[in-house]
């Protein structure tokens, strides 16, 4: 199984959030949580979990279009083969009783 050690999974998703939360913006992003992992074809991957609050629930189509681009950089540092896969959720999807 693929792994980040526990240093380089720290640094990246520090790096990750940053950029996420600018090109994100206006909503607020509250985590982000990278894994390192194979897809069904068995090609390497980054799953990339991003939680969210923003009005209604949306985000920018356009933006999000764009973000792994914005990441590659910073993914290619890690392993350059990977390619990015995203989800995303609402605060309220991950803690359904502060919402």
């Amino acid at each position: 199984m693929l792994r980040l050690d526990q240093r380089q999974k720290t640094e990246l998703e520090a790096q990750l959030l940053e950029i996420i939360r600018h090109d994100l913006a206006p909503a607020e992003v509250e985590s982000v949580s990278v894994t390192l992992d194979r897809d069904l074809d068995g090609d390497e991957v980054f799953r990339i979990a991003i939680v969210y609050d923003a009005p209604d629930d949306k985000l920018s189509g356009q933006r999000l279009a764009s973000l792994g681009r914005r990441l590659q950089g910073n993914l290619n540092s890690v392993s350059p083969e990977a390619f990015p896969v995203f989800s995303y959720k609402t605060r309220r999807d991950v803690n359904p009783e502060a919402a």
